[in-house]
């Protein structure tokens, strides 16, 4: 909702308002400042951002999973479709709305409970979409219009913070001490019975000797997920 980016679409999204030089080069001040980066490192994700296609698309997440011999096609979501002519950081802020529409409504939770979401009622929707990519990255903070929006309401620490602590080390406990049972439910589950998995890759990630590294925990646990929903709807 309230824009997050790490990249330089809204140094991008300025140059193609045609903004005033010295805007672009705050914008570009800023990015640096978010990211930690230097001039050269932030004008070349410029370039990168200046280049992609008019449509954003999903794609797809092979690791652990049999590649299929044809790959299915892109799916472009209907919001994305619709914005193919936007500049390009609003398309990834679009994107991101997308994204928070799936899991807020995607998942049915509806149906036993009230689902009250007042971040993504229109009138909010609506005013964070008019507001400019560079405008939520201005003084080098991200969401800096929120920030400020509220600031009268929130203590520094929180206000200002540019961390905070994330899921991994929790995924990486749950992993570790259930390491067995999901080797078991993925190595002989529905997916793998279907040959959608790959087998010998899962059984290299979850054996007892190797740590878990990376995101590939991250993976392992959605792809339990995925298999707990195909056998649930199997019953």
């Amino acid at each position: 909702m309230f824009c997050f980016s790490t990249s330089a679409a809204p140094i991008a999204d300025l140059l193609l308002s045609r903004a005033p030089l010295g805007k672009i080069a705050s914008g570009i001040h800023d990015v640096r400042r978010l990211t930690n980066s230097t001039t050269a490192a932030v004008l070349a994700n410029l370039v990168r951002r200046l280049r992609e296609p008019p449509e954003i698309k999903w794609g797809y997440d092979f690791t652990f999973v049999r590649e299929p011999g044809v790959r299915p096609d892109d799916t472009v979501h209907p919001w994305l479709s619709a914005a193919a002519d936007t500049l390009p950081g609003k398309k990834r802020h679009i994107r991101l709305l997308a994204k928070a529409q799936s899991y807020g409504e995607g998942l049915a939770r509806q149906r036993n409970h009230p689902l009250v979401l007042p971040l993504l009622s229109t009138p909010i929707v609506e005013a964070c979409l008019r507001i400019p990519t560079w405008e939520w990255i201005n003084g080098g903070r991200d969401r800096a219009v929120a920030r400020r929006a509220f600031s009268h309401m929130l203590p520094l620490e929180i206000r200002d913070r540019r961390s905070k602590a994330g899921l991994s080390s929790l995924f990486s406990r749950i992993f570790v001490k259930n390491r067995s049972h999901i080797r078991e439910v993925l190595l002989d589950g529905r997916l793998a019975g279907a040959g959608l998995l790959d087998r010998v890759e899962i059984d290299v990630a979850t054996r007892t000797d190797i740590p878990p590294t990376g995101l590939h925990h991250y993976r392992v646990i959605e792809l339990l997920e995925a298999e707990y929903w195909v056998q649930r709807l199997q019953l």
